[in-house]
């Protein structure tokens, strides 16, 4: 009984003090909360979007603390490129093709 008490106990820290600590890939040290060290020459990080995927809800959002959008990057496919709050929003991929929007509103009207 003892030995299952503080093995629950001891669980239960490594859960507590894991959430504050920061998490690293490839690293025992991680310097960020989320840290990726690569180890070969390959990519490091790929997001994939949903099938649904949007200019309305970019695939990347920076936020401030208080949670308020800061910038957005995003694309709508391979020739576009939107890196702005709202860049790019009411882009059509179907005839809005080569496009680079940069900065905020741009390629919003």
């Amino acid at each position: 009984m003892k030995i299952k008490l503080t093995l629950v106990v001891l669980l239960q820290a490594v859960v507590i003090f894991s959430f504050a600590q920061n998490v690293g890939i490839g690293t025992t040290a991680p310097a960020s909360k989320l840290h990726i060290k690569g180890s070969s020459n390959i990519t490091q990080l790929t997001i994939d979007a949903n099938a649904t995927q949007s200019n309305t809800q970019p695939l990347l959002r920076l936020r401030n603390a208080a949670g308020a959008d800061l910038l957005h990057i995003h694309s709508d496919g391979p020739t576009n490129t939107f890196i702005g709050l709202n860049a790019g929003r009411v882009n059509n991929f179907s005839t809005g093709i080569y496009n680079t929007f940069t900065g905020a509103n741009a390629g919003y009207s």
